[in-house]
Protein backbone atom coordinates (compact mmCIF):
# COMPACT_ATOMS: atom_id res chain seq x y z
CA UNK A 1 0.00 0.00 0.00
CA UNK A 2 1.34 3.46 -0.95
CA UNK A 3 2.33 5.63 1.56
CA UNK A 4 0.61 8.89 1.79
CA UNK A 5 3.08 10.52 4.19
CA UNK A 6 5.22 13.71 2.00
CA UNK A 7 8.14 12.83 3.92
CA UNK A 8 8.47 9.15 3.79
CA UNK A 9 7.67 9.74 -0.28
CA UNK A 10 11.38 12.08 0.02
CA UNK A 11 13.09 9.64 1.94
CA UNK A 12 12.28 7.09 -0.44
CA UNK A 13 13.14 8.71 -3.70
CA UNK A 14 16.66 9.83 -2.04
CA UNK A 15 17.40 6.39 -1.27
CA UNK A 16 16.67 4.65 -4.80
CA UNK A 17 19.12 8.08 -6.36
CA UNK A 18 21.58 7.21 -3.81
CA UNK A 19 20.92 2.95 -4.96
CA UNK A 20 21.37 3.86 -8.66
CA UNK A 21 24.56 6.02 -8.17
CA UNK A 22 26.13 3.39 -6.89
CA UNK A 23 25.16 1.15 -9.43
CA UNK A 24 26.78 3.41 -12.06
CA UNK A 25 30.12 2.30 -13.62
CA UNK A 26 33.09 4.91 -12.02
CA UNK A 27 33.67 7.98 -13.93
CA UNK A 28 36.26 7.01 -16.50
CA UNK A 29 38.87 10.46 -16.30
CA UNK A 30 40.77 10.99 -19.14
CA UNK A 31 44.53 11.14 -19.46
CA UNK A 32 46.04 13.94 -21.24
CA UNK A 33 47.41 13.21 -24.54
CA UNK A 34 51.06 13.24 -25.10
CA UNK A 35 52.86 16.83 -25.28
CA UNK A 36 54.31 18.28 -28.50
CA UNK A 37 57.94 17.98 -27.35
CA UNK A 38 57.16 13.70 -26.91
CA UNK A 39 55.74 13.21 -30.20
CA UNK A 40 58.64 15.52 -31.74
CA UNK A 41 61.24 13.41 -30.22
CA UNK A 42 59.08 9.93 -31.22
CA UNK A 43 59.29 11.37 -34.74
CA UNK A 44 62.81 11.98 -34.74
CA UNK A 45 63.74 8.63 -32.87
CA UNK A 46 61.67 6.17 -35.12
CA UNK A 47 61.19 8.28 -38.67
CA UNK A 48 64.55 10.39 -39.16
CA UNK A 49 66.55 7.96 -37.80
CA UNK A 50 64.79 5.50 -41.08
CA UNK A 51 65.88 8.75 -43.02
CA UNK A 52 69.17 8.08 -42.54
CA UNK A 53 69.22 5.32 -44.67
CA UNK A 54 67.79 7.13 -47.63
CA UNK A 55 68.58 10.88 -47.23
CA UNK A 56 71.82 12.70 -47.20
CA UNK A 57 72.64 13.02 -43.47
CA UNK A 58 72.24 17.19 -43.32
CA UNK A 59 68.40 16.69 -44.37
CA UNK A 60 68.30 15.00 -40.90
CA UNK A 61 70.11 17.65 -39.28
CA UNK A 62 67.81 20.64 -41.00
CA UNK A 63 64.68 18.69 -39.80
CA UNK A 64 65.75 18.54 -36.02
CA UNK A 65 67.04 22.49 -36.68
CA UNK A 66 63.44 23.24 -38.03
CA UNK A 67 61.75 21.65 -34.97
CA UNK A 68 64.06 23.60 -32.79
CA UNK A 69 63.47 26.55 -34.14
CA UNK A 70 59.55 26.27 -34.44
CA UNK A 71 59.41 24.94 -30.63
CA UNK A 72 61.39 27.95 -29.24
CA UNK A 73 59.28 30.22 -31.37
CA UNK A 74 55.81 29.03 -30.77
CA UNK A 75 56.69 28.96 -27.15
CA UNK A 76 58.11 32.14 -26.85
CA UNK A 77 54.52 33.79 -28.95
CA UNK A 78 52.71 31.74 -26.38
CA UNK A 79 54.29 32.21 -22.95
CA UNK A 80 55.22 29.11 -22.08
CA UNK A 81 58.49 26.76 -21.62
CA UNK A 82 59.00 24.77 -24.85
CA UNK A 83 58.16 21.74 -22.83
CA UNK A 84 54.93 22.30 -22.33
CA UNK A 85 53.68 23.54 -25.69
CA UNK A 86 50.43 20.99 -27.24
CA UNK A 87 49.93 19.81 -30.13
CA UNK A 88 47.28 22.34 -30.92
CA UNK A 89 49.78 25.06 -30.90
CA UNK A 90 50.63 23.83 -34.12
CA UNK A 91 48.35 26.07 -35.22
CA UNK A 92 48.10 27.56 -39.10
CA UNK A 93 48.57 31.10 -38.24
CA UNK A 94 51.78 30.71 -35.43
CA UNK A 95 53.55 28.21 -38.50
CA UNK A 96 53.05 31.44 -41.04
CA UNK A 97 53.93 33.78 -38.59
CA UNK A 98 57.26 31.65 -37.95
CA UNK A 99 57.83 31.32 -41.53
CA UNK A 100 57.33 35.23 -41.82
CA UNK A 101 59.98 35.55 -38.88
CA UNK A 102 62.44 33.34 -40.73
CA UNK A 103 62.37 35.91 -43.70
CA UNK A 104 62.11 39.31 -41.94
CA UNK A 105 64.11 38.94 -38.96
CA UNK A 106 66.52 35.85 -39.55
CA UNK A 107 67.22 36.74 -43.26
CA UNK A 108 66.81 33.71 -44.25
CA UNK A 109 65.88 32.88 -48.58
CA UNK A 110 62.54 31.53 -49.80
CA UNK A 111 64.32 28.02 -50.09
CA UNK A 112 65.19 27.90 -46.33
CA UNK A 113 62.05 28.94 -45.44
CA UNK A 114 60.46 26.04 -47.80
CA UNK A 115 62.99 23.62 -45.81
CA UNK A 116 61.72 24.50 -42.43
CA UNK A 117 58.16 23.95 -44.26
CA UNK A 118 59.19 20.82 -45.60
CA UNK A 119 60.20 19.37 -41.93
CA UNK A 120 57.20 21.12 -40.70
CA UNK A 121 54.78 19.00 -43.23
CA UNK A 122 56.76 16.08 -42.84
CA UNK A 123 55.85 15.87 -38.80
CA UNK A 124 52.46 16.98 -40.14
CA UNK A 125 52.52 13.55 -42.18
CA UNK A 126 53.67 11.48 -39.31
CA UNK A 127 50.63 12.57 -37.08
CA UNK A 128 48.20 11.90 -40.01
CA UNK A 129 49.09 7.78 -39.39
CA UNK A 130 50.61 7.72 -35.98
CA UNK A 131 48.15 9.77 -34.09
CA UNK A 132 44.81 10.10 -36.47
CA UNK A 133 43.16 11.67 -33.50
CA UNK A 134 45.51 14.95 -34.49
CA UNK A 135 43.80 15.03 -38.04
CA UNK A 136 42.49 18.19 -38.24
CA UNK A 137 45.85 19.78 -36.81
CA UNK A 138 47.58 17.48 -39.53
CA UNK A 139 45.29 18.65 -42.79
CA UNK A 140 46.14 22.51 -41.92
CA UNK A 141 49.78 22.51 -41.57
CA UNK A 142 50.22 20.26 -44.92
CA UNK A 143 48.02 22.79 -46.64
CA UNK A 144 50.14 25.40 -46.25
CA UNK A 145 51.66 26.65 -49.80
CA UNK A 146 55.45 26.90 -50.25
CA UNK A 147 56.61 30.08 -51.76
CA UNK A 148 58.08 30.38 -54.70
CA UNK A 149 61.95 30.89 -55.16
CA UNK A 150 63.42 32.96 -57.34
CA UNK A 151 65.23 30.83 -60.16
CA UNK A 152 68.98 32.80 -60.63
CA UNK A 153 69.86 33.71 -64.37
CA UNK A 154 71.36 30.78 -66.41
CA UNK A 155 74.97 32.47 -67.67
CA UNK A 156 75.74 32.00 -71.07
CA UNK A 157 78.80 29.37 -71.50
CA UNK A 158 81.92 30.91 -72.87
CA UNK A 159 84.21 29.79 -76.28
CA UNK A 160 86.51 28.02 -74.31
CA UNK A 161 83.61 26.14 -72.40
CA UNK A 162 81.87 25.08 -75.53
CA UNK A 163 85.32 23.67 -77.06
CA UNK A 164 86.19 21.93 -74.32
CA UNK A 165 82.88 20.23 -74.19
CA UNK A 166 82.60 19.29 -77.65
CA UNK A 167 85.80 18.13 -77.45
CA UNK A 168 84.70 15.54 -74.62
CA UNK A 169 83.76 12.25 -76.46
CA UNK A 170 86.38 10.13 -77.81
CA UNK A 171 85.97 10.84 -81.61
CA UNK A 172 88.68 7.75 -82.44
CA UNK A 173 85.81 5.48 -81.17
CA UNK A 174 82.26 5.12 -83.18
CA UNK A 175 80.12 6.15 -80.07
CA UNK A 176 82.50 8.74 -79.38
CA UNK A 177 81.90 9.94 -82.77
CA UNK A 178 78.29 9.76 -82.47
CA UNK A 179 78.19 11.73 -79.61
CA UNK A 180 80.10 14.44 -81.10
CA UNK A 181 77.94 14.60 -84.18
CA UNK A 182 74.90 14.97 -82.05
CA UNK A 183 76.44 17.53 -79.27
CA UNK A 184 77.72 19.41 -82.64
CA UNK A 185 73.77 19.63 -84.35
CA UNK A 186 72.43 20.50 -80.98
CA UNK A 187 74.89 23.34 -80.67
CA UNK A 188 74.66 24.75 -83.91
CA UNK A 189 71.19 24.17 -84.54
CA UNK A 190 69.65 25.29 -80.59
CA UNK A 191 68.40 22.21 -80.28
CA UNK A 192 66.77 20.83 -76.76
CA UNK A 193 67.54 17.11 -76.14
CA UNK A 194 63.87 16.26 -76.57
CA UNK A 195 64.28 17.84 -80.33
CA UNK A 196 67.35 16.12 -81.00
CA UNK A 197 66.64 12.56 -79.86
CA UNK A 198 63.53 12.45 -81.88
CA UNK A 199 64.84 13.58 -85.09
CA UNK A 200 63.93 10.75 -88.27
Amino acid sequence: MRSSNPRCCIKARRSAKRKFATDLPPKITGTPGPRLHDLRHSFASRVLEGFRARRPAHTVKSYVAAFRLVAGFLAGRRGVRPCKLEVEHLDVDGILAFLDHLETERGCTAGTRNVRLAAIKGFAGYLEFRHPEHLDVAARLRAIPARKADQPPVDHLTGNEVKAILSAPDRTTGTGLRDHAMMCLAYDAALRVPELVTLP
